[in-house]
């Protein structure tokens, strides 16, 4: 597994430990394998499945002066695989009184710290879990109380963050893109059968309409029957991506039931894309007045 520093985009250091006192419960194999047990089954007391601790740890550099006036000073990275946190444990002192103070200041690097346990019946590890820790954290000024020597605060001690949209910026003249976006147009309705029902479509009763949709910005759009035959030809300079066509030839005579071809010419990019389209007219019903 992994965790990942949402505020830096750092991947962190993972450590655990577990309670070699329990060994019935996985605790002194040395392997983060933790039980479904609560309690120990020896005299019931808690077990908390081996007490195999979880420890996310910072990237952070920590420098202070013992009161006996020793120096300690650690600089813990962002991933390194725990090299310097293992190396600064096994560092150490063997004494209590060390062991107290320079583990303090270790293990007061880690930004989260828990103690999971495993699923009765289910295999450890079996599936994929993500956890998410969220903490509140206002934007404020954040920075040591001691004096600096010199002012080299960044953003005046409130938070920075940076970020690329490169990936994701707007690109000019792509003709690629520009290609597969033609893949996108599209005739509505297709098939059309008599009527075009919604919103911006046909709203009286001798009124046909289709639109032919995700249109470039400058294109023509030539209309044909399946002899070949030029019925209509639309031109369109807009930033409206779709333009309407009243099913009529360049007469503005209706047209006849059938199949058509309809062909869109990019003009910026040259680029061409053909859709088929099969519509079928109703008979006008002067009824409806």
């Amino acid at each position: 597994g992994y965790a990942i520093n949402l505020e830096t985009g750092e991947r962190l250091n993972i450590i655990f430990g577990e309670d070699s006192w329990l060994s019935g419960d996985n605790g002194r194999d040395m392997l983060f394998n933790p039980s479904p047990n609560y309690t120990s089954a020896l005299g019931g007391k808690i077990a908390f499945g081996g007490k195999h601790y979880i420890y996310v740890m910072s990237a952070i550099e920590i420098d202070d002066v013992f009161p006996t006036g020793d120096r300690v000073h650690y600089s813990f990275p962002a991933y390194d695989a725990g090299k310097a946190l293992a190396t600064a444990i096994d560092d150490i002192p063997e004494d209590a009184n060390s062991l107290n103070l320079y583990g303090t200041y270790i293990y007061s690097s880690a930004m989260y710290v828990g103690m999971p346990l495993s699923v009765p019946n289910q295999e450890w590890l079996s599936n994929e879990a993500t956890i998410k820790v969220r903490m509140a954290k206002p934007y404020q000024r954040y920075y040591a109380d001691g004096p600096l020597s010199n002012d080299i605060s960044q953003n005046n001690h409130f938070p920075m963050y940076e970020f690329s949209t490169e990936s994701i910026a707007t690109t000019y003249q792509d003709n690629e893109k520009a290609l597969s976006d033609l893949d996108l147009i599209k005739v509505v309705p297709n098939p059309y059968y008599a009527f075009a029902v919604g919103s911006g479509y046909e709203e009286v009763p001798l009124q046909n309409l289709v639109k032919v949709t995700n249109l470039p910005e400058k294109c023509t759009i030539s209309i044909y029957n399946v002899s070949g035959t030029l019925i209509r030809k639309l031109t369109k300079d807009s930033p409206v991506t779709f333009i309407d066509w009243d099913l009529k030839n360049h007469a503005g005579i209706p047209i006849a039931g059938g199949v058509y071809i309809i062909h869109v010419k990019d003009q910026t990019t040259n680029e061409e894309r053909i859709v088929k389209w099969f519509g079928s007219l109703r008979v006008e019903d002067f009824k409806e007045f």
